[in-house]
C-alpha cells in the first residue's frame, strides 16, 4: 500500500468467475491496484476495474467478484 495525495493505493487480488457466454466458465486470478480512501472503498473500485476492463472493453460478458466481506477471497499484495 502507498499513500498518495490523502488517498492510499490498494493493490488487490482476487479469483474471479468470468463468463465466455451462457455455461460457459473460468476462474482466474485478477489483480488491480486502485486509490481508495478506505478498504470498503477499494474493494468497490476493483469491482468496477475488474467489470471495465474484463467486461466492458474484454471478451467477457460478465465477471463475478467474490462477496465481501469474505474470508480470505480478497488479498492485498505488494504491487511488484
Amino acid at each position: 500500500m502507498a499513500v498518495s495525495g490523502g488517498r492510499t493505493e490498494y493493490t488487490l487480488e482476487a479469483d474471479l468467475d468470468l463468463v465466455l457466454r451462457e455455461g460457459v466458465e473460468e476462474v482466474e486470478p485478477f489483480r488491480a491496484t486502485v486509490a481508495a480512501e478506505s478498504v470498503d472503498d477499494a474493494i468497490a473500485a476493483f469491482r468496477r476495474v475488474a467489470h471495465e476492463r474484463l467486461v466492458e472493453t474484454g471478451p467477457f460478458v460478465d465477471v463475478r467478484c467474490p462477496a465481501y466481506p469474505g474470508y480470505g477471497d480478497y488479498r492485498f499484495v505488494d504491487p511488484e
